[in-house]
C-alpha cells in the first residue's frame, strides 16, 4: 500500500483533496480544482445574420481549460458588456455557449421556429437606443466534457434580426457619456 504524501499542501481536507499517493491526486467531490479566467477590455464588432439555427461566437468570450480528471464537470460562467447596432436585436436574441463547435446547454435546433438559449441581454434603458446605451448579459452552465483534453469554451448569440454585436464599448463610444467596460469567461473544475 502507498504511503500518503502531501509535501506542498498544510492539509489535505483544506484544500479539496483527499490523498496524494504514487503521483495521483484524489480531490473531494464539490472542490474546485482550478480556475481559468479570460477576462478583456478589448473592443469588437461581431456581426452576425439573421437566423434561429446559427450562434455567432463573440470573440473576447473565449476561455480554454485542460481537466485534471475526466469526471470533472466544468462550471463556465461568462459576462458581457457591449451594445448592438439595432436595439430589437437584443429584445430578439438568446446567449449560449459552445464547446469546442458543439452548442452546448440546449437541445439542437428543437424546435427550429424560435431561439432557444441560456440567458437574454439585459436592457439598461427603457426605450430603442443603438448608440449610447450599454446591455449587460451574465450566464452559466455546468458541463460534463469527460475529457483530460484541452478544451475552449465559447460564449455566443443568435437573433433572428442580422446586425453588429459591439463588445465592451457603445456603438458610438463618443467622448461624453458613452460607457466603457469589460466582458470575461471563467471556467471552474469542480472534482466529483
Amino acid at each position: 500500500m502507498s504511503k500518503l504524501v502531501v509535501s506542498t499542501l498544510e492539509s489535505p481536507a483544506a484544500s479539496g483533496i483527499i490523498s496524494v499517493a504514487a503521483g495521483d491526486i484524489v480531490y473531494s467531490p464539490g472542490s474546485v480544482i482550478q480556475v481559468i479566467q479570460n477576462h478583456t477590455y478589448s473592443q469588437s464588432a461581431t456581426s452576425f445574420p439573421s437566423s434561429y439555427t446559427t450562434f455567432t461566437n463573440i470573440p473576447e468570450l473565449t476561455a480554454s481549460i485542460t481537466p485534471k480528471s475526466t469526471s470533472s464537470k466544468i462550471l463556465i460562467e461568462v459576462r458581457w458588456f457591449g451594445e448592438f447596432s439595432n436595439q430589437g436585436i437584443s429584445w430578439d436574441g438568446v446567449w449560449n455557449l459552445k464547446r469546442g463547435s458543439t452548442l452546448i446547454g440546449r437541445d439542437v435546433w428543437t424546435p427550429t421556429d424560435r431561439h432557444i438559449g441560456l440567458a437574454i441581454t439585459s436592457l439598461s434603458y427603457y426605450a430603442g437606443d443603438a448608440s449610447s446605451t450599454p446591455e449587460m448579459a451574465y450566464y452559466n452552465y455546468l458541463d460534463s466534457p469527460n475529457t483530460t483534453s484541452t478544451i475552449t469554451y465559447n460564449g455566443c448569440f443568435t437573433s433572428n434580426i442580422a446586425g453588429t454585436l459591439y463588445t465592451n464599448r457603445t456603438v458610438a463610444y463618443a467622448a461624453g457619456g458613452h460607457e466603457a467596460g469589460t466582458s470575461s469567461v471563467t471556467l471552474w473544475e469542480i472534482a466529483q
